[in-house]
């Protein structure tokens, strides 16, 4: 667990995308990509590349960039060491905003297990930003919405299914700019109900790695590693696609 210092910092953290009712309904990672995303994206520029990977190819620097997002993300899930039981899951969800009405050792808990998110959160945004900027995808930095379809498809399942009901599928656009200006409104309510799901679905299975002593320390660094290799092929499937779908279109002009 973090010293008081280290604690009071995450608080602080916490308290900046709308604090523990933000994670529990899942809006804080719709608040971290807004104030995130478009810093990772600009400072993704050709230059940076050339000066950190020079000598490779595109397909190159995505394997450094994924790499190292994997290790970092690992390193973070072995580091929080948060443990809690199934039953003490259940009350971190159900207790009262703020932390109040909560076991100071579940406050804890949960104080733990929401920097963990934020931080492992972070290097995957970074990730898919860099990707996106290395395969040259155009994108929307107001409205993100590339981000929702990526993280969804690498969470798989009912989240996954849901994207695809939507009509929406990774390696092209969302919709096309003519079409999107049309249904810009039921879009948008669309992606922030996304967004809530799927910060909610990260919430609930960074939680359930902490559930078993021990193996907790394991079962999150793997989740942590898996979910943001996950995340980086879906990114690169997904930005690479609409890359190629812009040249077509310019080649058709």
């Amino acid at each position: 667990m973090p010293n008081k210092s280290k604690l009071a910092k995450l608080k602080e953290e916490i308290e900046e995308f709308g604090g523990i009712a933000s994670f529990k309904n899942g809006d804080w990672l719709m608040k971290l990509v807004r104030k995130s995303f478009s810093t990772y994206y600009q400072n993704a520029t050709p230059e940076f590349f050339a000066a950190k990977y020079p000598n490779l190819d595109r397909d190159g620097i995505y394997k450094k960039l994924r790499k190292s997002a994997v290790r970092q993300s690992g390193i973070v899930g072995a580091g929080s060491g948060a443990v809690v039981s199934a039953n003490e899951i259940t009350a971190l969800l159900t207790g009262g905003e703020g932390l109040v009405g909560i076991p100071a050792n579940l406050a804890l808990a949960l104080l733990t297990i929401a920097g963990e998110l934020l931080v492992v959160s972070k290097i995957q945004l970074e990730l898919v930003s860099r990707i996106a900027r290395l395969y040259g995808a155009p994108l929307d930095l107001d409205d993100p919405e590339d981000v929702w379809v990526v993280l969804s498809v690498a969470l798989g399942g009912e989240i996954a299914q849901e994207v695809g009901k939507f009509g929406i599928k990774i390696g092209g656009r969302v919709s096309q700019r003519a079409v999107k200006g049309l249904i810009k409104g039921e879009t948008l309510a669309f992606m922030k109900r996304l967004a809530s799901k799927v910060g909610m679905k990260l919430l609930q299975e960074t939680l359930a790695t902490a559930v078993v002593p021990v193996i907790s320390i394991a079962a999150g660094t793997l989740w942590n590693r898996w979910l943001t290799g996950k995340i980086a092929a879906a990114a690169k499937k997904h930005f690479s696609g609409i890359a190629a779908e812009r040249i077509r279109d310019h080649l058709l002009l």
